[in-house]
């Protein structure tokens, strides 16, 4: 399935930029599109903003976001991912609080697997 990437993605080793198109397994490709990471067809370069306003991240969804960030571009000052990056991939709102979880359990993960 033919899917035009929202975000940079990683697939098979290969960096896709956003608005760049990329062939995937149907599964996978319903996984990104589901989670706004990706689209079917051309993007019109609209903002959907009832889809914002109606879907609520899991703190799983916003941990994969974050791993998906680029530091030197979506961190701020403090060395956190910043709010409005997470909400532009997901295309929903996020409280500091809530990123804030997620922020501590990547560094909890990455701990563990550096040990």
């Amino acid at each position: 399935m033919q899917v035009t990437a929202l975000i940079t993605l990683h697939v098979d080793g290969e960096v896709i930029k956003p608005n760049q198109t990329v062939t995937l397994d149907k599964k996978e490709a319903e996984s990104l599109i589901a989670r706004g990471f990706a689209a079917t067809g051309g993007l019109s370069g609209e903002k959907k903003t009832e889809t914002k306003a109606e879907n609520t991240p899991s703190l799983e969804d916003i941990i994969e976001v974050i791993e998906m960030l680029d530091p030197e571009k979506d961190y701020g000052k403090s060395g956190k991912p910043n709010v409005d990056a997470i909400e532009t991939v997901l295309e929903a709102n996020i409280s500091a609080d809530l990123r804030d979880q997620a922020w501590e359990q990547v560094l909890a993960d990455r701990n563990d697997n550096a040990s």
